[in-house]
């Protein structure tokens, strides 16, 4: 059996407690300390790998990730966001936004001899002009100008 005198009292115990809280504390905030500067380690030899290379965004992670300017970014959610398709079959009520090659309705239609813009749709046209709208002025060249 054992002693009083070889148990440790509440109070002794309770004090052995709070310092080997204290001590995992502090052990846990060196941890989290060496972490980070192990962290901060690795960034610098990469960062130093990468400039000593010449490597590139593209390199590391393919070709998937692009930076987009806020005019691209707007510009595509635009695009994405208009409901009235630009060009308009009046007879098949077929329809094209405009976008990629042009529909075989639209191509035979040119070959009849018809132009791209008698196919506006009025819809689209209402909402954004014409295409002559969106066209530059044409810039005025002096005869001078001209002959140089």
């Amino acid at each position: 059996m054992m002693t009083s005198e070889t148990i440790p009292s509440i109070e002794e115990l309770e004090a052995k407690e709070r310092e080997f809280i204290k001590n995992a504390e502090a052990i846990a905030l060196l941890i989290q300390q060496r972490r980070e500067a192990e962290k901060e380690e690795r960034v610098a030899e990469a960062k130093a790998f990468i400039a000593k290379h010449g490597l590139t965004q593209a390199d590391l992670f393919g070709s998937t990730v692009i930076e987009q300017t806020p005019a691209v970014r707007s510009a595509r959610k635009e695009r994405e966001k208009s409901p009235v398709p630009k060009f308009l079959n009046p007879a098949t009520k077929d329809k094209w936004t405009g976008m990629g090659r042009n529909p075989d309705w639209l191509l035979d239609a040119i070959k009849e001899g018809k132009k791209k813009e008698d196919f506006l749709n009025p819809e689209w046209t209402k909402l954004n002009g014409t295409i002559e709208d969106k066209k530059e002025p044409a810039k005025s060249v002096s005869p001078d100008q001209a002959a140089a």
